[in-house]
């Protein structure tokens, strides 16, 4: 009777040592699905680009581009990057914007 306790001891302690993993095969949840999309927006300096959407959170520490919230209107204005957030049909996009050079 020692002997089957002292087994059963030593593979519960042995899992417990090196750990157990299982994996699962299950249909993705679209409820889980984040509403954020990434994109990325290449633009010449003196370009003019409209957002179909509202246009939040700018972040736009270079100034790179002149952003007119209440038409969706942005210009690149000199090289560099700047990231903002459209949201439209439900889904926020957020887009990282690269100004080149003409």
């Amino acid at each position: 009777m020692k002997i089957k306790s002292l087994i059963a001891a030593a593979l519960l302690g042995s899992s417990m040592v090196f750990g157990s993993a299982s994996a699962n095969a299950a249909p993705v949840d679209t409820n889980l699905v984040s509403p954020f999309a990434a994109q990325k927006l290449v633009l010449q300096v003196g370009d003019v680009h409209y957002f179909y959407g509202a246009i939040s959170d700018v972040d736009n520490l270079q100034n790179v581009i002149k952003v007119s919230y209440t038409s969706g209107l942005i210009e690149a204005i000199k090289p560099g990057e700047a990231n903002l957030r459209v949201f439209r049909n439900g889904v926020y996009t957020v887009y990282n914007i690269v100004v080149i050079r003409k």
